[in-house]
Formats: C-alpha cells, sequence, structure tokens
C-alpha cells in the first residue's frame, strides 16, 4: 500500500504544490534542459517549476519524486569533465523498483547496479543521472510484504543479525 512518501504518491495538486521542505537535494547539472527533462521522462519526476532568467535560460528546475522527494537541478558554469556526484547517492522510496527499470528501459537508460534483493529487506536499483549523479531507488522486497501481510514481520534486529551471521561464516 502506498505511503505518503512513496512512489507514486500523486493525489490531485501534489506535483505543483509549494511549502517549506525539512531538507532538499540541488545538483549541478552541466545541462538543465537535458537533465530535468531526463529525470521526469526516464524516472518519472513530476516538474513543480523551471525559473529561467530574463532572456529565458533555465537557471534552476524544481523536480519532484513525492512529497518532500524534491530535487532543485541548477546550471552550472563548470566544465562538464568534471567530476560530479563522486560519493554521494542518493535514495528514494519507491513501490516497485521493477516499474521504474521498465520505463528507463523504454528510454535506453540501463541502471548501473540492480534490481535486487538485499539483506536488509529491500529491492534496490541505481541509476546515473546525465550528469553521474547516482540515483538509488528502494522498495520492499516480496518477502517483507508477505511476512507484513502474514503479521510475522521480525525485528530490524533480528534482521541485522542474519546479516552479520552471514558475512561472519
Amino acid at each position: 500500500m502506498p505511503t505518503p512518501y512513496s512512489y507514486p504518491y500523486r493525489p490531485e495538486g501534489w506535483a505543483t504544490d509549494i511549502y517549506p521542505m525539512p531538507a532538499f537535494t540541488q545538483l549541478a547539472v552541466s545541462d538543465l534542459d537535458r537533465s530535468a527533462t531526463w529525470y521526469q521522462q526516464v524516472l518519472g519526476f513530476a516538474d513543480v517549476f523551471t525559473m529561467r532568467a530574463a532572456d529565458n535560460t533555465p537557471i534552476l528546475a524544481h523536480v519532484r519524486w513525492c512529497t518532500f522527494g524534491d530535487v532543485l537541478l541548477v546550471a552550472s558554469n563548470a566544465a562538464s569533465s568534471e567530476l560530479r556526484g563522486r560519493g554521494i547517492t542518493l535514495y528514494f522510496s519507491a513501490d516497485d523498483v521493477d516499474v521504474i527499470v521498465e520505463r528507463a528501459g523504454a528510454h535506453q537508460v540501463v541502471p548501473l547496479d540492480g534490481p535486487g534483493d538485499r539483506p536488509w529487506n529491500a529491492r534496490e536499483v541505481t541509476f546515473a543521472d546525465p550528469d553521474g549523479y547516482r540515483l538509488t531507488f528502494t522498495a520492499p522486497t516480496a518477502e517483507l510484504r508477505a511476512r507484513v501481510a502474514a503479521g510475522t514481520l521480525e525485528s530490524m534486529d533480528a534482521v541485522v543479525e542474519r546479516w552479520r551471521s552471514a558475512f561472519r561464516s
């Protein structure tokens, strides 16, 4: 069942609401129009707004994954060969990462990693955007969904101990 913070949480009017954000990400991109289009078409982000200079040049694009899942893309004057996002991965909750993989595949975009189930009961997939920023989408595994439905969900401590034990062997 979708939560207010999971994809695709899209009640009427959500995409362009302006509200105080407790935190957000800003990414410097080499081609603002290309990146804003990529986020929207390839991954399914919504366009909140694009701020433009007097000459109509885009200077900031505000895209949204879900409520409070906002990313601001800003035009960068740095050389496009500059390494961006080194050591940083942005995580987004999703209901089904395989749907995102299918959507990206329709645009000939291949994941960097996954999709795959992780020991912490998550199914994840990671993409690189046009500037090399890493975006990981994470959803509950089918096994976790079944445990929740059956009322047999183990504690996070038990999951961590099982994971540690697997790597000690």
